[in-house]
């Protein structure tokens, strides 16, 4: 037999006993049609994985699945007629090294297939073929029907990415590919994440090698920076600010961290700016209360490249970030410096202290014709200063005052 040994499929996981030969073995479970398998396993490291191999399968064929967790052999055998189940499934090595892991098969009847059931088994199992589907597909699918008729014969810009090493690359770069896009890509899992990447790194790389317009990612993708096409960082209140200018938007949601100055600007051009607490959580309740007028309320988000566009996914997501700029960018005809233009900003100080503020002092208020917000971090053990104002030597001095 290829498969199965004296007892059971055996060998180093990842080596002599492959995730494909588990799914194999799965799959030729699945062709008997049983209405439920059960599972347990001992406390190996790789356990968890080969559960979880034969679960995917097991479920997308509609079959129920008993596990049972960390169990003896013994407990398998017991427990499969105790259940109902149609097989009985123990994964274990026995006695071999830890890097070894194994699976044993027993039928309903509680007892290990054995004899020709057990050649047929092994002959099965070996006729399987698995097919590699990347269950991501759905999502960018998503993705590219929902921009591909924006891009569909245009002058498409030249972008570059910085992935921080995270999770974003390989989505992004099918997406963009498939739309059409040339990209230049940075920081794909040249080192650890978010580390060695970001803006700095790609300011220097676009020196020499210029674009028209670029993005950072972080590690998970749901923020995005923006930037122009030699690595020059766009503040996150311009981008917002700018979106919902090109979108019109009737009000733009974002949090207490938004900058005054642009939001004085978008007053100007009718847009109303809806302020919550930090946290992009916030700001997507803000745009779900709001659903029935979200063509109003086409963008939301924080200054920090956590960007909301309802319309797509209510959710931060970077490559969706990247797609609604890019979509803007071909539309207008402009560059991303033009984009932005014009769209100012006041002069901002943030202060992170350990010192301990008079609580007087936090909260949300003006002082000195400043914009003042004191509040305890949410994440470390600091006190947030932030200070904005027309004038740059009114908002040190307030900071100053504030941090006596």
């Amino acid at each position: 037999m290829k498969y199965f040994g004296t007892d059971g499929i055996r060998g180093v996981f990842g080596n002599g006993l492959t995730i494909e030969i588990v799914q194999k073995l799965a799959l030729a479970i699945v062709s008997f049609k049983p209405k439920k398998v059960l599972i347990g396993r001992d406390t190996r490291e790789s356990g968890p994985q080969i559960v979880l191999a034969i679960k995917d399968i097991l479920h997308e064929n509609n079959i129920k699945v008993v596990d049972v967790g960390i169990v003896p052999t013994s407990a398998v055998s017991f427990l499969t007629p105790k259940y109902g189940c149609d097989f009985g499934l123990m994964i274990t090595a026995s006695h071999n090294p830890p890097e070894h892991n194994g699976i044993k098969v027993v039928g309903k009847d509680g007892k290990k297939i054995d004899g020709d059931a057990l050649v047929q088994f092994d002959t099965l199992v070996g006729k399987q073929v698995v097919l590699n589907k990347d269950l991501s597909n759905p999502w960018k699918d998503f993705l590219v029907n929902r921009f591909k008729d924006d891009f569909k014969g245009k002058k498409l810009p030249h972008l570059a990415i910085d992935f921080a090493n995270g999770s974003g690359a390989q989505t992004a770069i099918d997406v963009l590919g498939r739309l059409g896009f040339k990209l230049d890509v940075y920081s794909n899992g040249e080192d650890e994440i978010n580390k060695n990447c970001g803006s700095s790194l790609l300011a220097k790389e676009l020196k020499t090698k210029p674009v028209d317009v670029s993005f950072t990612f972080d590690g998970d993708a749901d923020r995005c920076l923006v930037l122009d096409g030699d690595g020059t960082e766009i503040p996150g209140d311009v981008m917002l600010g700018a979106y919902a200018v090109y979108m019109k938007a009737k009000c733009l949601v974002s949090t207490v961290m938004f900058n005054g100055g642009v939001e004085e600007y978008l007053l100007g051009k009718g847009i109303q700016t809806v302020r919550t607490p930090v946290g992009e959580r916030h700001v997507i309740a803000e745009l779900t209360r709001n659903i029935k007028q979200i063509k109003d309320y086409p963008v939301g988000g924080e200054p920090n490249g956590h960007f909301i566009f309802p319309q797509t996914i209510m959710s931060d997501d970077a490559l969706v970030v990247v797609l609604v700029t890019l979509k803007i960018l071909v539309q207008s005809g402009k560059t991303i410096k033009q984009l932005t233009s014009g769209i100012p900003m006041w002069h901002s100080e943030l202060l992170n202290t350990t010192k301990d503020i008079d609580k007087k002092k936090h909260g949300a208020y003006i002082q000195d014709g400043c914009r003042v917000l004191v509040r305890k971090s949410g994440t470390e053990n600091l006190t947030r200063i932030y200070v904005e104002g027309s004038s740059a030597k009114k908002v040190s001095q307030v900071v100053k005052n504030l941090h006596k």
